[in-house]
């Protein structure tokens, strides 16, 4: 008998426990430039960056890794002897990440009537009259 494969890792199956997602991602940014930043936190499983889009994921295999990086994120700066604050750890290209755990997909709310939010976006621009070529309306019918 063969073994199960385990199961796939993807996008749709990360665990948002063990993934950062970080914004803030200049486009020019390469998958080598966050793994070197990211990779002394522990061991990365995966990376999924969208620098066009100006974010990306950073699976671990554990949510020590992330709780570290994100000790680090908020570890107080205390200015030095010389009176400088040192740089902030996560910084690409002169830009600041923007770094946290990934929230967990809850999936699209709903209203009461079974459109999602994205269909309910700009429908107040909708609620005005509409011509309609009907009969028996005076030529008008009111949207909605």
């Amino acid at each position: 008998p063969r073994k199960a494969a385990p199961p796939p890792r993807g996008p749709h199956s990360r665990s948002p426990e063990s993934t950062l997602f970080i914004k803030n991602v200049p486009d020019r940014t390469r998958e080598t430039e966050i793994r070197s930043m990211f990779n002394p936190y522990g061991n990365i499983v995966g990376i999924t960056l969208v620098a066009p889009r100006g974010f990306c994921f950073v699976d671990f295999d554990s949510t020590a890794a992330v709780d570290a990086v994100l000790r680090d994120r908020d570890a107080p700066r205390d200015p030095g002897p010389d009176g400088q604050r040192p740089p902030h750890p996560y910084v690409v290209h002169g830009r600041t990440l923007d770094v946290g755990r990934k929230v967990a997909d809850k999936g699209r709310r709903s209203s009461d009537d079974g459109r999602d939010d994205r269909d309910r976006r700009g429908m107040h621009h909708h609620r005005h009259r509409h011509r309609s070529a009907s009969p028996g309306n005076g030529g008008l019918y009111k949207g909605g």
